[in-house]
């Protein structure tokens, strides 16, 4: 009996000491990061809906609560800040892009310490089509992301939206969050120049030739480098700071999206549909161009895999996007698309 009760003692001496260690190393394995998964997150976001809709400046904010459903028994709870953002899309959506302000609250993510603000798309409209517009903008950020990893990193939100305010105009939406820009240079070790101007020879050549053929690829001209137009512009923390790179976001009106409201820049260019491609980037040689083609060559099966990884697109929206970027590649097949690069290019 003696012998026992010192065994138990012991063991239970041995747990006690080691308590603390255990749920140190657990709770650091355990740290939740925003941008640490590509899984689907549920969320809830808790605020005045009508009030938030009646805001005419988008430099007011409001109060918030913001709840991540880690699993069925685990949650974490933000009292947050919120305000409307964007431009174009503030006019169209009932419910525009928001921005997430987490400056005040103790339980943020770990990859967002120090981080006050996030950008959120919403689903703009409580109708279907909204719904697979952010569903294929979402898809368009993964497929960046395959092409280089200097770019945006985003986690699609299932979000309960829970109205506060009488007229009840709670509902359930997918939306998606951008990483931040602070996240996006610590994990690049860079950091973003403004203020100056822009010319092409200070760009990073790589970076810059394989941005020009992405945005032809998925149809998007809504983007302009002079003005930084849905561009941000960073080079390294250490080094020459002379090397720029560009990150690019907002691709709602890519042909790739096809949303509704988008149309083609036709004061720049001769497109009469969202869905026409056009090139926007610097002449190079044939061989640069035939090298550059031959890298989204080489990336082909892993955009496939992107896109068929997308089970919430449906069969049907799925088959609309490989089909869209199949007749990139055909031009390919066809040396369509080399001609287009060396005849639409600028000097």
């Amino acid at each position: 009996m003696r012998t026992r009760f010192l065994r138990l003692f012991t063991i239970l001496f041995f747990v006690s000491f080691l308590n603390p260690f255990l749920f140190a190393q657990t709770g650091e394995e355990n740290e939740f990061y925003l941008f640490g998964s590509d899984e689907v997150l549920e969320a809830s976001l808790k605020f005045d809906i009508n009030a938030f809709q009646r805001q005419k400046s988008k430099e007011e904010y409001m109060d918030a609560e913001l709840v991540f459903h880690l699993s069925s028994r685990d949650s974490i709870v933000n009292n947050i800040r919120i305000r409307c953002r964007g431009h174009s899309r503030s006019d169209i959506c009932v419910l525009p892009p928001i921005r997430l302000n987490f400056k005040y609250c103790e339980n943020r993510p770990a990859d967002l310490k120090g981080v006050s603000n996030v950008k959120l798309v919403t689903h703009c409209r409580d109708n279907i089509s909204f719904e697979k517009y952010l569903l294929r903008e979402y898809l368009v950020y993964k497929l960046y992301n395959v092409v280089t990893d200097t770019s945006f990193r985003v986690r699609l939100l299932k979000i309960n939206y829970i109205d506060t305010s009488i007229r009840n105009l709670s509902t359930s939406r997918y939306g998606i969050v951008i990483e931040p820009l602070d996240v996006l240079e610590a994990r690049l070790n860079a950091v973003e120049i403004e203020n100056v101007i822009v010319r092409t020879p200070y760009i990073n050549r790589d970076n810059y030739d394989k941005l020009c053929l992405f945005q032809y690829m998925i149809g998007n001209d809504d983007w302009y480098l002079a003005n930084l137009h849905n561009l941000k512009l960073i080079a390294p923390a250490k080094g020459d700071i002379s090397i720029l790179a560009t990150v690019p976001y907002d691709f709602d009106y890519s042909g790739l999206v096809n949303c509704y409201y988008a149309i083609p820049r036709s004061e720049y260019y001769d497109l009469e549909n969202i869905t026409d491609r056009v090139y926007i980037g610097p002449c190079r040689t044939d061989e640069e161009i035939r090298r550059l083609m031959d890298f989204f060559l080489d990336l082909k099966e892993e955009f496939y895999n992107e896109i068929e990884k997308m089970d919430l697109l449906g069969k049907k929206q799925k088959k609309r996007v490989l089909r869209y970027i199949e007749s990139f590649y055909d031009e390919y097949k066809r040396d369509e698309l080399f001609y287009n690069i060396k005849y639409s290019c600028f000097k």
